[in-house]
């Protein structure tokens, strides 16, 4: 579906976007003329993508978490996922009462940053996996990309933040669900 209106998007933004090898928008990164913008609150994650991007020149790395505010956050690294203190997110439900039993909690400080501190109304493809603050990214949108693709976690006793909220900003801005995966939803602006 994107590979039809590939030329139609230039500039793509994924937030959360974990260590390269599971990169949703690393199918763009190979191609110049594309713009990649992505924001990794991972240290770990964020200097493997440092290293991975450095031959390419259309993309930028941000170490930071997208949030309701702009300020410093406490952040919870627990393997392979990190979620903001404070947030519910799918990580805590399914680890709920054995986080320390199976892995590793690490607490670390980040920068956070409302979306509009990268968006200049000019986001093509949006990419969204930041566990527990999806609702945050689109609450400070001003781009209408052309496509969203929302990470859905189906995990037992999950419910998304916001749920409710983020389905009617779809429908109040004209998105409509064109494809279900297993990791979650891919919209396109009618």
């Amino acid at each position: 579906m994107i590979s039809l209106e590939y030329s139609k998007i230039n500039k793509i933004v994924e937030v959360g976007c974990g260590y390269s090898p599971i990169s949703m928008s690393k199918v763009f990164w190979q191609d110049i003329s594309k713009k990649v913008i992505l924001i990794e609150p991972n240290i770990f994650f964020y200097k493997n993508l440092l290293d991975e991007i450095s031959k390419f020149s259309n993309i930028q790395c941000y170490n930071c978490a997208i949030y309701d505010k702009n300020e410093l956050v406490k952040f919870f690294l627990v393997g392979q996922s990190s979620y903001i203190e404070g947030v519910d997110s799918p990580l805590q439900t399914h680890l709920r009462g054995c986080a320390n039993v199976f892995y590793k909690r690490q607490k670390v400080v980040v920068p956070a940053f409302k979306i509009d501190f990268f968006d200049k109304k000019d986001i093509d493809y949006l990419i969204i996996s930041n566990e527990g603050c999806e609702f945050f990214v689109l609450k400070y949108l001003i781009s209408r990309p052309i496509f969203i693709f929302l990470q859905i976690y189906n995990l037992d006793g999950y419910k998304m933040p916001f749920s409710k909220e983020i389905f009617n900003w779809f429908n109040d801005n004209n998105y409509h669900i064109i494809n279900r995966t297993s990791l979650g939803i891919l919209l396109k602006r009618i």
